[in-house]
């Protein structure tokens, strides 16, 4: 073997020892973007869980005074069937097929219309946030045969309560109108001079209102709850703003995150310190982790390790103790969700599979994603290596939307 031959083999072989090749097994749930799908889609299963109960609630009742009133003002058409000699069977399966019908056709209705439209439109909404490929619709089963029937108790439940008490009067008390009920002194009555100043039109409503009361309650019942669906979308609309406001005014007061690395941190700081804009920045670890404990997972929870943790305020308001060499901090939705205490233990996983555990000191308010916080001495003792800087967070004077785009 020539010398440049065992050269060359010998600077393979030390180039093969060099080469120090890590594996990193991550599954979904690893991903920010896939756990931050799911958990939107678990906010949207919560709501979906609330407003089905109000829609069906508004649907039974409309359909009830629909399919009574269309019975009662049938009275002469019944009547006169019975006294041909129609039996109370055959007089009966006639409305009742009616409304087996139109449950039918209204339930194939809604359920192909509330298919095909809403989950698009939801999907469409959070293409806005995630970029997903285009997807289909399914049918699930379960769901529509509860659909309908509820959509067939009310119709078929109102028509036989209707059809049942009139078909127990004879043939020429149905062929006569319904006897006004009885006039009963209603309660506004008694109080006289509020009485005595209502026009005549409202005297007639308020005493039609409140001789009827079955029609009265499915009024209230369904106003209610038309009302009571448009303040909760209102107040999803409003929550949803005001909790991204709060937290971009009240928790976070930095205005940009730099990442760095030892080669490009000095050429950063000479951006910086060039621009009129900049005011300060704090030097922290920052890195995404994902949190275990008692069975609980929370994933996507931003970690930020200061070496001086009470200048943590000026950055971030933490409402709560301050983050040492006795424990972390944890945003309280994230600490609600793993079921944690002050004191107890839980478990950190690192993007690259390493994991260690941390104890809980205490608790800060956050509107928005999750945090944990650490001091750089806690983070070392619990996970060597693992507290180098890598991250600015920077504060800057107000600046308008392309002062800020020029400064990224």
């Amino acid at each position: 073997m020539t010398a440049a031959a065992t050269k060359l083999q010998q600077a393979r072989q030390q180039a093969k020892a060099q080469i120090n090749t890590q594996y990193y097994f991550n599954d979904r749930q690893a991903l920010p973007g896939y756990s931050s799908y799911g958990e939107l889609a678990e906010r949207i299963q919560a709501i979906a869980n609330v407003f089905p109960l109000i829609f069906f609630l508004i649907a039974i009742l409309v359909t009830f005074t629909t399919m009574t009133r269309m019975i009662e003002e049938d009275r002469l058409q019944i009547g006169t069937m019975k006294a041909l000699g129609y039996t109370r069977r055959e007089i009966g399966r006639g409305y009742l097929t009616y409304a087996l019908l139109a449950a039918l056709c209204g339930s194939v209705a809604g359920v192909i219309i509330g298919t095909e439209t809403l989950p698009r439109i939801i999907f469409k909404m959070m293409q806005n946030q995630f970029s997903l490929p285009d997807h289909g619709v399914l049918y699930i089963p379960s769901t529509i045969a509860i659909a309908s029937l509820l959509a067939a108790f009310a119709t078929l439940g109102a028509v036989g309560i209707a059809i049942s008490r009139e078909l127990r009067e004879r043939p020429a008390a149905l062929l006569l109108p319904r006897a006004p009920k009885a006039g009963k002194e209603i309660l506004l009555e008694k109080i006289k001079p509020l009485w005595r100043h209502l026009s005549f039109n409202r005297k007639v409503s308020y005493r039609n209102l409140f001789r009827f009361k079955s029609r009265m309650w499915m009024g209230i019942l369904g106003i209610a709850g038309g009302t009571g669906l448009i303040l909760a979308g209102f107040g999803i609309r409003d929550s949803i703003a005001a909790s991204s406001e709060r937290q971009f005014s009240e928790i976070i007061h930095y205005q940009a995150v730099v990442t760095t690395t030892k080669t490009s941190a000095p050429k950063a700081a000479q951006v910086l310190a060039a621009d009129s804009r900049y005011q300060s920045k704090l030097p922290v670890h920052a890195e995404q982790v994902n949190l275990r404990a008692a069975g609980q997972q929370v994933d996507a929870v931003t970690l930020y390790a200061a070496a001086q943790p009470a200048k943590f305020q000026r950055y971030m308001a933490l409402t709560g103790p301050l983050p040492d060499k006795n424990g972390v901090i944890l945003s309280a939705k994230t600490a609600q969700l793993l079921e944690l205490t002050v004191g107890d233990q839980f478990t950190v996983q690192a993007s690259d599979g390493v994991r260690f555990q941390a104890k809980l000191r205490g608790v800060t308010t956050n509107y928005a994603g999750h945090f944990i916080y650490f001091s750089r001495g806690y983070l070392h003792q619990v996970a060597a290596d693992r507290d180098q800087i890598n991250t600015w967070l920077v504060r800057t004077k107000s600046a308008t939307s392309a002062q800020e785009q020029d400064l990224a």
